[in-house]
């Protein structure tokens, strides 16, 4: 991971709610697989979700998932309204970049 990259991700953004319907999956998530749904959805209905998905603004408030879509799908599953969110403005080959890691 690039030295920018990595400068983006560990600064301190806050972090907001995003409603789980405004949110797509992102076309550089390298899962297709998606193992142990029912158990992360269980653990976030009893624990909350404990890291932030990450977004990337597309207008009209909109956005797609860099990262976290696991624990989106969960918490879709599960009803819940709102996940936390950080939203990057990053460039498509930065995006991938931290889909992969994050994977």
């Amino acid at each position: 991971m690039s030295e920018s990259l990595r400068g983006l991700l560990s600064e301190r953004r806050d972090m907001v709610y995003v409603n789980v319907k405004d949110i797509s999956p992102g076309e550089w998530q390298v899962r297709r697989i998606f193992v142990n749904q029912e158990e992360l959805a269980e653990s976030i209905q009893r624990h909350g979700i404990l890291e932030p998905v990450l977004l990337r603004a597309v207008g009209g408030g909109r956005y797609v998932l860099i990262g976290g879509e696991r624990r989106w799908r969960a918490a879709s599953s599960i009803g819940l309204v709102t996940v936390p969110a950080r939203i990057l403005n990053v460039s498509d080959e930065q995006a991938l970049q931290i889909s992969l890691v994050e994977n």
